[in-house]
């Protein structure tokens, strides 16, 4: 039987780049993986091609109603849904191989199949075809993600009511399609068929979209996404679905009101929850929440010292780039080194929609429940140069300064290419920078950039552009 210094269950982003980073520091590493293709969610049914989707509709959408404006004329516009989905697996599977190629590299075994923890340091790995191989752990890391919430009377998926992995594959364009739940997931994949020609419904408890963001970016968002086509219905519960031959109907109700809704499809968006299902955790001792986290300490060690678990497993943002963290760190702690630690306060969160939403560090709710005093600073895109050079120049820069210490705790903004701003503006809250010193930096120009600069200067009542 194999002895491994230490096995990775799941090869999700947290999952691979701590088998990766584990290797790189001299350890014996296996990765077990229940599906063919390594990766997990994100990769094969998740941020990977739902961007995908995201970039090449927003093409299409740019080209239908901006190109003649700019004088770019395009005579019987059109698109082809069979070669737009060819061109997604085609970048899936280009990545999945990436990820195959760093195993090896690394030297890292691969082992795919259902684990199973038969005791707490032997992994047991049914193959597909039947077979079981057994491994021995010194220390174990539980990345196995998670899946899709499901409602009451809608908790299984088919080709009229499906999940957000159906609907990056539909071979057609729905006519109508309702979304249950207004979060990242579902903004995004409405907005993808929404330029596709769907007519799309958001369906959302809650009184606003993307209701953990910044207040302002998110009323900011919601008037562009209907200002596109789609219809959001807000404070509105789903009360029953009804499948028929060629619709669903659909039952809500919305401040005492009810009223039915006929749709093609619906997509169930309403969040995810974790999965560990078939590890026996419970057999082995492995602490839960009543949510069905897995509980770890300070340094993702459960209840059992040398079995870490990360990512969705755990409480926290289900975020790909948080789990990676969290991987890196784990591996480092089974070495025997002290990680960086992670500020869960600076880990920035996108909706990949155009104009695309984001935001890191505090929210002006946030700061305000707790009595935090401080500055707002806000700049937006239609006073800068490059923003209305590419007809981009839509949405807002927020930046929240503490008005004590001067250092910047939060960044929200709603605009174009907001995914790489944000994710670049993430050390100025990581470490603490003070706005008066960022206001110094000389930002090329022209970029959209500057518009953070601006902002920042619009605290202090020094903006130079706005």
């Amino acid at each position: 039987m194999d002895i491994f210094d230490v096995v990775v269950i799941g090869s999700g982003p947290g999952g691979y780049v701590a088998a990766i980073r584990a290797a790189q520091l001299g350890l014996k590493v296996g990765i077990v993986e229940k599906e063919k293709s390594l990766g997990g969610t994100c990769l094969n049914v998740g941020c990977i091609p739902s961007k995908a989707l995201l970039s090449l509709s927003e093409y299409y959408h740019f080209a239908r109603h901006k190109f003649a404006d700019n004088g770019l004329i395009i005579e019987k516009l059109s698109f082809d849904i069979e070669k737009i989905m060819a061109k997604k697996d085609r970048i899936v599977s280009r990545l999945v191989r990436g990820v195959d190629f760093l195993m090896n590299k690394n030297g890292i075994e691969k082992f795919h199949g259902k684990a199973s923890l038969a005791d707490p340091q032997t992994v047991i790995v049914e193959e597909e075809k039947g077979g079981e191989i057994k491994i021995k752990a010194k220390n174990l890391i539980l990345a196995t993600g998670s899946r899709s919430a499901t409602l009451p009377f809608l908790s299984s998926f088919d080709s009229q009511i499906v999940d957000s992995t159906i609907a990056l594959s539909f071979k057609s364009v729905p006519e109508s399609l309702a979304i249950i739940g207004a979060g990242a997931v579902g903004l995004e994949l409405g907005s993808v068929w929404n330029r596709f020609g769907s007519k799309v419904y958001v369906i959302e408890l809650l009184p606003r979209i993307c209701p953990f963001m910044d207040w302002e970016v998110s009323k900011t968002l919601e008037a562009f996404l209907k200002k596109q086509g789609i219809e959001f219905f807000l404070e509105t519960k789903l009360l029953s679905a009804k499948k028929e031959k060629n619709e669903v109907v659909l039952e809500l109700i919305s401040k005492l009101k009810t009223f039915s809704l006929s749709v093609e499809k619906v997509l169930v968006a309403v969040g995810r929850i974790p999965y560990s299902e078939g590890l026996n955790l419970e057999k082995i001792g492995i602490n839960k929440t009543k949510k069905g986290f897995i509980e770890v300490n300070a340094y993702w060690q459960t209840n059992l010292e040398h079995i870490y678990a990360i990512g969705d497993l755990i409480e926290g943002p289900m975020l790909a780039h948080r789990a990676q963290q969290e991987g890196i760190a784990v591996a480092e702690i089974i070495a025997g080194l002290e990680p960086t630690p992670i500020d869960y306060s600076a880990i920035p969160s996108i909706i990949y929609t155009f104009p695309e939403a984001g935001g890191i560090g505090f929210t002006e709710e946030e700061l305000q429940a707790v009595g935090r005093k401080y500055r707002v600073g806000q700049s937006r895109f239609v006073s800068n140069g490059r923003a209305l050079a590419g007809d981009i120049a839509e949405g807002f820069v927020k930046i929240l300064v503490d008005d004590l210490t001067d250092r910047i705790v939060g960044i929200h903004a709603v605009g174009p290419s907001v995914s790489e701003l944000i994710s670049m503006a993430t050390i100025l809250v990581a470490k603490k920078i003070m706005a008066k010193d960022f206001m110094q930096l000389p930002l090329a120009h022209p970029t959209l950039s500057e518009v953070f600069r601006e902002a920042t200067l619009s605290a202090y009542k020094q903006a130079i552009h706005s």
